[in-house]
């Protein structure tokens, strides 16, 4: 098994006889993912992180991953905005700043240190899972990409492709994202 710290660049292709697991890392805390979750916790597995950053896998195996997920409770109501926004098309940063009270610049730092993750990177990833949970839904990849405010079926390709190695196809044979 290889765990593949998030926006590490890999080369791994799904296979017929090989699953790949996407998993949100604010996921990891879900009480409901507990028993799917135990296969990772194994003493026997490889990880694959950026070369100057501590591995996210490795830290959660020891019980300090820092979750995808706000640590102060008021950037919840910032997290429901930016879903909200998305089928919508473009999310603005200085409309869910407001929705944080707090300038675009300051918001943008004040994200990155409570999620984990920049701002259109985090916007990016939940694009990506909204698309492929609109295909799991039965929607063709062009219906589903639109949902998710991709401005086309090349963009979301592109992008699936980049961030996880796998084209639009590919992604409705894995299994269904949490």
């Amino acid at each position: 098994m290889i765990l593949i710290d998030p926006l590490v660049r890999h080369r791994l292709r799904p296979l017929d006889d090989v699953t790949l697991h996407f998993l949100e890392p604010a996921a990891v805390e879900d009480p409901s993912l507990k028993d799917a979750l135990e296969v990772f916790t194994g003493k026997a597995r490889v990880v694959v992180a950026a070369h100057d950053t501590t591995p996210f896998w490795s830290r959660w195996r020891r019980g300090d991953a820092f979750p995808l997920k706000p640590r102060d409770e008021a950037f919840v109501d910032v997290l429901r905005q930016i879903d909200a926004e998305l089928e919508h098309g473009v999310v603005r940063l200085g409309a869910v700043a407001r929705v944080g009270n707090l300038s675009a610049s300051r918001f943008r730092h004040r994200f990155a240190a409570q999620v984990g993750l920049p701002f259109r990177r985090y916007v990016l990833w939940r694009r990506l899972r909204l698309a492929v949970v609109e295909m799991n839904r039965g929607a063709d990849a062009t219906t589903a990409a639109h949902a998710a405010g991709f401005a086309d079926l090349a963009h979301f390709s592109r992008t699936l492709k980049a961030m996880f190695g796998v084209t639009a196809s590919q992604a409705l044979r894995l299994p269904k994202p949490s």
